[in-house]
């Protein structure tokens, strides 16, 4: 069976498969317009879409996105965009900032949460849901010393 969308495009149906609900570590691959709709009203609304290409494991190379309305402001902590910029960089977007999706957010490497999402006619997609800063590894400790009274000449583990 296969779903064929024009003359020159088509899709075997059994070798279509979602990336799964999981995190992974990514880059923002691109960030573009979306001319999306109200769902109340089916007015046009504005939309921005976040695309994420998969860096490493099994589905390095496979890509996942989001797509959100454009916020009245960036600095509205719950605006999608605003969580999404805030964990891609680190950086809390405030007032009078200068921020750029694409030049502050394209080919940055971060972490991101995927889930399936399901829409009211049915149909099931990967949907980025989080991001995060990727943190850098911690050192690890070093073997304990043990400690010498000079005095005493008793040991004491650790230090």
């Amino acid at each position: 069976m296969t779903t064929q969308y024009s003359d020159d495009f088509t899709i075997p149906a059994d070798d279509f498969e979602r990336v799964p609900a999981g995190t992974y570590r990514a880059k923002v691959h691109s960030i573009d317009p979306f001319d999306g709709r109200d769902f109340v009203t089916g007015e046009p609304k504005p939309g921005v879409k976040f695309t994420f290409e998969i860096t490493e494991g099994d589905w390095a190379g496979e890509k996942v996105d989001r797509v959100m309305s454009v916020p009245r402001s960036i600095v509205d902590d719950r605006a999608i965009v605003h969580k999404f910029y805030k964990g891609i960089t680190g950086v809390v977007p405030v007032a009078g900032g200068d921020y750029k999706l694409r030049r502050d957010l394209v080919n940055k490497e971060c972490m991101i949460v995927v889930e399936d999402h399901a829409t009211a006619k049915g149909s099931i997609f990967p949907r980025v849901v989080a991001c995060s800063v990727i943190q850098a590894p911690r050192p690890r400790k070093a073997a304990a010393t043990p400690v010498v009274l000079e005095d005493a000449g008793e040991e004491f583990p650790g230090a």
